[in-house]
């Protein structure tokens, strides 16, 4: 039987991607059968931006004959490049009656905002604040759980704007890079 698990790839630092990425073909090559073991390869190689690997991988397998988060794995996959394919994927699935998690709506959400698509990127964006996500979605409970300053009144409600930050390191540069604006025009 076989004792391998990949987990936390999702939270892994990339200078251990080779590490990953041994460790996976190690067990794929000792268990060439195991399709569980191939998704798990497949979502590791996506997590460390290896798309065409992680697409190849998940080709290879019969998916129509494997449960919908596979199929939901590749068009996210396949989004990373083309949002407008995985799109026609996840709306294929819909138009199957496939049960959407709320991660499902969540990474939709992503690729219809990406096309510029707003009305229903937005709309399916709030999935992002589900629990059963986690960190995988937005951020904003987890950053309002500390807000004493809320908690314990000591703010003037017409002087108070919170910040948070619910994107990626990017994001928060790019949106901070215009705080010192926004605070000269509104002392």
């Amino acid at each position: 039987t076989r004792s391998f698990h990949v987990t936390g790839v999702q939270t892994c630092a990339l200078p251990i991607s080779t590490k990953i990425d041994h460790l996976c073909t190690t067990a794929c090559s000792n268990f060439p059968n195991d399709t569980e073991l191939k998704f798990f390869y497949a979502q590791a190689l996506r997590l460390l931006g290896r798309w065409d690997e992680s697409l190849s991988i998940l080709d290879s397998l019969q998916l129509d004959k494997l449960p919908p988060i596979y199929t939901f794995t590749r068009a996210d996959v396949i989004g990373e490049t083309d949002s407008l394919k995985a799109i026609e994927i996840y709306e294929n699935l819909e138009s199957k009656n496939i049960k959407f998690s709320p991660l499902n709506f969540y990474n939709l959400s992503l690729h219809y905002l990406r096309c510029r698509n707003f009305t229903k990127g937005w709309q399916l964006f709030e999935y992002g604040l589900d629990k059963d996500i986690g960190l995988y979605g937005r951020k904003l409970p987890y950053n309002f759980a500390n807000t004493s300053r809320v908690e314990n009144g000591n703010f003037d409600p017409n002087k108070w704007v919170m910040i948070c930050s619910e994107q990626g390191i990017g994001d928060q540069l790019t949106f901070l890079s215009a705080l010192p604006d926004a605070l000269k025009e509104f002392k």
